[in-house]
């Protein structure tokens, strides 16, 4: 199946470049938590969520389909979407002692359940691993890179 092994490579190189400039910038590998814990439970989830308790449908379009490029009519759900910014959440909250300031955690808060929610529900059908992967390791790489450091958080 090409879009299998096409989608995990783009998302094993764009987990590569996450790790070079966490490794780069001495920041914790644990980020990469971000994106995986998006992908494997926000995303796993909501399929069945979406397929059982899904009553509020969208539109969404492979990215290969019946040979024609953005095609498809497929839909996925509110609900569904919803476990991905809930995952995209618990993600940030897990690594609460890595962000370094408040100001961060904030911003983390805010930018990455939004994000990491408009990533999957605009990627294409069967596609959207390489999205989360890339769109996580951008907000990870904007937080520590635009948001300055005030604001430290205090230690338990």
């Amino acid at each position: 199946m090409p879009w299998l092994v096409s989608q995990s490579v783009a998302g094993f190189i764009s987990l590569c470049l996450m790790t070079f400039y966490l490794n780069k910038e001495h920041l914790s590998v644990h980020f990469l938590l971000v994106p995986l814990i998006v992908n494997g439970v926000g995303d796993g989830l909501a399929e069945p969520v979406g397929i059982r308790f899904g009553s509020h449908k969208y539109r969404s379009r492979a990215l290969w389909y019946d040979g024609r490029f953005c095609a498809g009519n497929f839909h996925r759900s509110l609900e569904g979407s919803a476990c991905v910014f809930f995952s995209a959440l618990i993600s940030v909250l897990v690594l609460y002692h890595e962000w370094g300031t408040s100001t961060r955690l904030c911003f983390a808060l805010f930018t990455i359940p939004l994000g990491m929610t408009a990533a999957e529900a605009f990627a294409p059908h069967t596609w959207d691993t390489p999205f989360l992967f890339l769109v996580g390791a951008a907000l990870v790489w904007f937080l520590f890179e635009c948001v300055p450091d005030t604001f430290h958080l205090p230690y338990l």
